[in-house]
């Protein structure tokens, strides 16, 4: 009996040790996550012992906080040996309280990491090392990323179409365009305010608002929003009560330092009664309201104009025909004026085309069609689509279209010559012009007047006939001065006669020059010299376009010292958007962006503010193949 009791004694001390054994091999589960869920960036895991806590960009000199939770996923304690900050180099992170030794089964702890930059654009990076004992993760990483910042709150607007605006230099302007609401309705629209900055943004509204427009969001007239995209609905009730345009307007104050004025958010709408609206696009109507030609209460024409359109291509304008009644709106016929190859629409219309009141599910209420322009001269063309309907109180609208395509005078120096020429001495300046148009120019005169003296003060010396510009080809004329002793500071004025349309009337040349001398010889003006080191013609391949066409100042000279560069792109290639990149270098670029022609002048200033004549080049852009 004895010797069996000591065996179950034994049996039960090898179980209980079997036990213990089991207990101390089992994995403990660990999980690591950012308690804050709002962090610019989340808090990633690039691999199960490697996370990222991305602070995003913050102002210097403040101190921001993240926590950082870990929990133990297994019903047995985990040991801490350590959590720590390494790799800190800016000294920028550091952890708030201290660290637990140990983390009870199915329990959660939580620790703070501070982050305090202190340089603009610093770059901060750091880690964040985790010692664990017999966990799933024993060793983990966070990677630390900030940015430190002098900039506070930025100010983004979303306008009510999508579009995305932000301060630069100036305040925000962005319209809410309710367009035709009829009478006694109503529409809302609305903008968002977003704060893109690391600080607090702090937002006044001062409404003009009238009586149609009723503010639905905010309930006050100021807000903040938290820094990394707070955001805040501003969103306007529009409520015509008679058949007038009305406007209001909400200024926002900020404290958005990029913001150098206030932004204003305009309002726009008008009341009608229903029936037919026609709208056109037209060259004229803004940007951010391409269709703003449209018929009004008591108006039964617009005016659709395509502007500068040259011989050969062709332009694309829309008109929308839309039902604002109550009941179907019967469109009957669809006709040019004058029948032409130079306008044209699409789709055609058939014998009739019904639309259905504003609103209905079960059909159109607005028909689009395209209006086309090809010009097959460079004369202004015109013609009138008229519009024919059952509305019994407009039953026909005309659509007045105009376009050309026209040559375009440009002078260089367009101010004055000074003549700084001793008694009796003789000295020559030039001036160019340009053809900034497209379509070609004509230069049938130009005249001195008043001209004293005898021999006369001023004479133009290479100019004795017509000149036929080219769009962008120019040609520099040199005017003479003899300065005459016996006549003070002579001056006088250059006409240029042309088939500029603005300035084609005989009574109405171009007369801006003016011509002055004063005698003093004490500093002679400069000389620009503009080079294109890559020629006159450059290729380029349409995959590589545009293509950086380098501009050389460096040739410019003076008896002292050239204090100011400017370079003008007098003409570039229809629907070209080439910009100079920096028009006050010595040396600079410009992006050529379309195949053709391309002008360029640089005039060059002296250190006592005397300008040079113009150097002019044009450089033609074609396609290698």
């Amino acid at each position: 009996m004895k010797n069996l009791i000591t065996l179950l004694v034994i049996i039960m001390f090898v179980a209980c040790q079997c036990e213990d054994e089991t207990v101390t091999a089992i994995t403990r589960g660990i999980k690591i996550e950012a308690v804050n869920q709002n962090l610019p960036t989340k808090f990633e895991t690039s691999s199960k012992d490697i996370f990222n806590l991305d602070f995003g960009m913050r102002t210097i000199n403040k101190t921001y906080e993240e926590q950082i939770r870990i929990t133990n996923q297994s019903a047995n304690e985990i040991v801490i040996k350590s959590i720590s900050v390494t790799d800190n180099a800016n000294g920028v992170y550091s952890i708030k309280e201290e660290i637990p030794a140990k983390i009870e089964g199915n329990k959660s702890i939580t620790f703070t990491v501070l982050y305090s930059p202190k340089k603009d654009k610093s770059n901060d990076l750091g880690k964040l090392k985790i010692l664990t004992e017999n966990t799933t993760i024993p060793d983990a990483t966070v990677n630390l990323i900030g940015n430190g910042t002098t900039s506070e709150a930025t100010i983004q607007i979303i306008s009510p179409d999508g579009k995305d605006l932000t301060c630069d230099n100036k305040g925000i302007q962005m319209t809410y365009y309710f367009g035709p609401q009829r009478v006694n309705t109503s529409k809302t629209l609305t903008a968002v305010v977003k704060n893109k900055g690391p600080s607090t943004l702090n937002v006044t509204m001062s409404p003009v608002l009238g009586s149609a427009f009723q503010i639905v969001k905010p309930t006050t007239n100021s807000f903040s929003l938290k820094p990394n995209s707070e955001t805040q609905e501003i969103t306007v009730k529009f409520t015509p009560t008679t058949t007038d345009t009305y406007n209001g307007k909400i200024i926002l104050t900020t404290n958005d330092s990029n913001c150098t004025t206030a932004n204003e958010l305009y309002l726009t709408g008008r009341g009608t009664s229903g029936g037919i609206e026609v709208c056109g696009e037209s060259d004229d109507c803004p940007s951010e309201l391409p269709m703003c030609q449209c018929t009004l209460e008591n108006t039964t024409t617009i005016t659709m104009d395509f502007g500068d359109v040259k011989k050969g291509e062709k332009k694309d304008m829309q008109i929308r025909i839309k039902n604002l009644g109550d009941s179907n709106l019967n469109i009957n016929e669809v006709k040019f004026d004058t029948q032409s190859d130079e306008f044209s629409y699409t789709p055609a219309i058939p014998p009739k085309v019904t639309l259905k009141p504003t609103g209905d599910p079960n059909g159109e209420d607005v028909k689009v069609l395209t209006v086309t322009y090809a010009p097959s001269s460079n004369n202004k063309s015109s013609n009138t689509l008229t519009i024919k309907s059952d509305d019994s109180s407009k039953p026909s609208i005309k659509v007045k279209l105009n376009g050309e395509s026209n040559p375009k005078l440009s002078v260089s120096p367009d101010g004055m010559l000074v003549f700084k020429t001793a008694a009796s001495k003789t000295e020559s300046q030039p001036f160019t012009i340009t053809n900034a148009g497209y379509a070609p120019l004509v230069v049938s005169k130009i005249e001195i007047d008043p001209n004293t003296g005898v021999p006369k003060s001023f004479n133009i010396l290479n100019f004795s006939a017509e000149k036929t510009l080219q769009p962008g080809e120019f040609f520099n004329v040199n005017v003479e001065f003899t300065n005459n002793p016996n006549i003070p500071n002579e001056s006088a004025q250059i006409f240029i006669y042309s088939n500029d349309p603005y300035w084609s009337s005989s009574e109405n040349p171009y007369y801006i020059l003016m011509l002055y001398s004063d005698d003093n010889t004490s500093d002679m003006p400069p000389v620009a010299v503009a080079k294109a080191p890559g020629g006159d013609l450059q290729k380029v391949r349409s995959n590589e376009r545009p293509l950086k066409v380098l501009l050389d100042g460096s040739q410019s000279h003076d008896d002292n010292s050239i204090a100011q560069y400017k370079w003008t792109l007098l003409f570039k290639p229809k629907n070209s958007q080439a910009q100079i990149d920096d028009p006050t270098a010595q040396n600079t670029f410009f992006n050529a962006d379309e195949y053709g022609k391309y002008t360029i002048q640089l005039i060059v200033v002296d250190n006592v503010g005397q300008e040079s004549t113009p150097s002019t080049i044009s450089v033609t852009v074609v396609e290698d193949i």
